[in-house]
């Protein structure tokens, strides 16, 4: 059973009043068989099918774009590509997860738990969504990072040679070699290895209680995410529903302030290695189409820390990048996503 609001709560209730009264209305029918009666229950089935539909919509958020069909099919998709790729196993326990890097296994959230998350947020949910923030993403967080890294890979890979890959402006491409020059996947092991770290507070070396993979785990081997429906960031600082998009060319440092400390960002966080692999993964899946080919994205929930150093990463076409966090890249911005659990 779905937590509710008590406003939802009235509105579920209204619901059944509407079934009851459906019900109450077709058994005072009576059973004769003739035109004009048949007509009536038609007009009382649609018209109070209707409003069922209304209110079913209206308890959930109430917006067109982000019906509860469109989300249990954004649910239907994740864990299907997930398992084409060969990330979600059936679990000792019969159901669907990962073996994580502890070495346990964590079965994937249930479509109910996904939506239990939206709504114990449903006020604030309904803003980012009107936001743009719409397609739902189940990262599995637990997995190795250079496990992800290698499935995307090899995803570009294989749909190039069919000759289909998409830029993010729709157009045709063919892979060329330095879409994958410099990429070192020696730091995607550093969530196994211990030096990436997660959910930062700032980038100041020695002031940071953040934890590594295995410590958080227990509770977090598996995020939902809601992402915004783009394959390339719009830099341009257009405003949509009262949130102005992230312009290029600041340091992770006033990135991270910005969102930390802007209202119009409330619910928002940055991305790790795993969230956006697993994000360019499914738009790859589902459009033959790569993310953010031309400009990169700074990662702002992890940092690394090599030889006593703090860095942070970012992505750019499938490669990895990082640098010091206080460095401004002119080509570089921040995509962020909204926690659902």
């Amino acid at each position: 059973m779905l937590k509710t609001c008590p406003e939802l709560a009235v509105k579920l209730e209204a619901i059944k009043v509407l079934k009851s009264q459906l019900n109450q209305e077709l058994s005072n029918l009576p059973p004769s068989g003739k035109l004009e009666d048949l007509v009536m229950l038609e007009k009382i089935k649609e018209k109070l099918g209707s409003e069922l539909k209304d209110l079913q919509n209206e308890a959930w958020f109430g917006l067109p774009e982000f019906s509860e069909e469109y989300f249990e099919n954004q649910y239907d998709i994740q864990r299907d590509i997930l398992i084409e790729n060969g990330l979600l196993k059936f679990l000792s326990t019969g159901e669907f997860g990962i073996h994580a890097i502890d070495g346990l296994e964590y079965p994937m959230p249930t479509l109910e738990q996904v939506k239990e998350g939206l709504l114990k947020n449903r006020e604030l949910l309904k803003t980012k969504i009107k936001q743009g923030f719409v397609e739902l993403v189940m990262v599995p967080f637990g997995l190795p990072a250079a496990l992800l890294d290698k499935v995307y890979r090899e995803k570009v890979v294989k749909i190039n040679e069919k000759k289909e890959l998409l830029a993010t402006d729709k157009q045709r491409i063919e892979l060329k070699d330095e879409f994958f020059t410099d990429h070192d996947t020696r730091y995607l092991e550093g969530d196994s290895e211990g030096f990436l770290f997660y959910h930062p507070q700032n980038f100041f070396e020695g002031n940071n209680p953040d934890k590594a993979k295995p410590e958080l785990l227990a509770t977090q081997a598996w995020q939902a995410l809601l992402f915004k429906n783009s394959s390339e960031f719009p830099y341009t600082g257009q405003v949509v529903f009262g949130r102005k998009e992230f312009e290029i060319g600041k340091n992770p440092i006033e990135y991270l302030k910005q969102l930390q400390t802007d209202p119009q960002y409330q619910g928002e966080q940055g991305l790790t290695p795993e969230s956006w692999l697993t994000y360019a993964l499914s738009n790859l899946e589902q459009k033959n189409q790569i993310v953010d080919n031309y400009y990169g994205y700074h990662l702002l929930d992890c940092y690394f820390v090599i030889q006593n150093q703090l860095y942070t990463p970012g992505y750019y076409q499938a490669q990895l990048y990082w640098n010091h966090p206080a460095t401004n890249n002119p080509n570089f911005s921040v995509r962020t996503a909204v926690k659902v659990i």
